[in-house]
This record gives structure tokens, sequence and C-alpha cells, in this order.
């Protein structure tokens, strides 16, 4: 069930832990709803999204409801789907950094060494991007700090992939056309995880 203060607005301050999910091209608005009904039959997610989603040109969309943590903590999450002509569509779940503060032994920079907890929450992540991606195969898919923008599936480098502090889900076609070095962790579906 939504928490009943999951929008108040001090929940909401300060920055974001995210997972990010590119789709490529911009406008296919079935593949976005498709996704988005994966993020809604999902366990980890409880947000109240409708079936069919209109999405705009140059629009943000937004739900806000719950995700259920691995290890048993239920935090307020907010979807957004955003729409960028001529570039990509963007579907992200993003956690208020405010509530991991409330919930958690939390230390800044979030780091896995500093946050061992963070551990869950990535894995929270990676689980969901799997189940997205069975559905809705997506370009790539980046979790981390304020990480929405923070490159995509044309500019991204094996450099970026394997030496930045954020996490990579790579599908096998950009693995392919990008050419890491090392492999990363074995997903489903052909996804390799790069990262912490």
């Amino acid at each position: 069930m939504i928490q009943k203060d999951v929008i108040k607005p001090s929940q909401w301050s300060g920055g974001f832990y995210e997972l990010s999910i590119e789709y490529s091209p911009v406008g296919d608005d079935k593949k976005i709803n498709t996704a988005l009904a994966a993020v809604s039959n999902s366990k980890i997610i409880a947000v109240p999204i409708s079936h069919r989603v209109k999405i705009e040109g140059n629009s943000v969309n937004q739900w806000y409801g719950d995700i259920h943590i691995l290890d048993g903590k239920v935090l307020p999450c907010m979807v957004t789907v955003t729409r960028i002509d001529d570039e990509s569509d963007w579907l992200d779940i993003s956690i208020p950094q405010f509530a991991f503060e409330q919930v958690y032994c939390y230390r800044y920079p979030l780091t896995n060494e500093l946050n061992p907890w963070l551990v869950e929450v990535n894995a929270t992540f990676t689980t969901l991007a799997e189940s997205i991606f069975k559905e809705s195969p997506f370009e790539l898919a980046m979790i981390g700090e304020e990480i929405t923008g923070h490159t995509n599936h044309t500019v991204v480098t094996r450099d970026i992939i394997e030496s930045d502090s954020a996490i990579f889900i790579v599908p096998i076609h950009l693995q392919t056309k990008i050419k890491p070095l090392t492999r990363g962790i074995e997903l489903l579906n052909g996804l390799q995880l790069y990262g912490e």
C-alpha cells in the first residue's frame, strides 16, 4: 500500500538515487507502456499507473509510490517517464536520499564501503531492470546518484562503463558495439552488469 506521506515535500528535497532506463528511438508509446506495466506488475514497486499512458513530446510524467527493497525495507519512490524529442525516452525509478537517512545508517558519499545496505538497493534496482527488460527491451540502464542523463547508448564507451562510479546494465547489442575489455556480471536475457 502506498504510504500516506509519500508526497510530503520534505521527503523529496535533496538528491535522488536512481535506476535510469533509456528507450530509443523516441516516441514508442507501446514500448513505454509495456515497461510501465512491468514496473506495476513487479512485486518491487507499488505505484498507481494507469494501463495506457499517452506520452506527449518533450514532457515529464511522474507517479509516486513505494519501492520494496530486498532487505525488507519499504521506501518512497517516484517513477518518471521523460520524453525528449529527437533524443530518447527515459524511464526512471528514483528514491529520495532523505528516505535513506530515515531507515538506514546513512553516510555521504553514497558508496558501498560507507553504506553496506546500498548493496541491497542496487540488487533491487538490478532485479527490477531485468524484469523490465524481459517485457520491454531497453538500450541502456544505469544505477547511481543523480544518474539520469549521465550518458546514453550513442555516446557511452567501454571506458565509461568500466571505470565510472555508476552501475551499468548493458544489453548484448550494446556490448557488441562498445566491446568491453572485461566481462561484466551475467544477468538474465544476455544483460551484463558493470560497476560496484
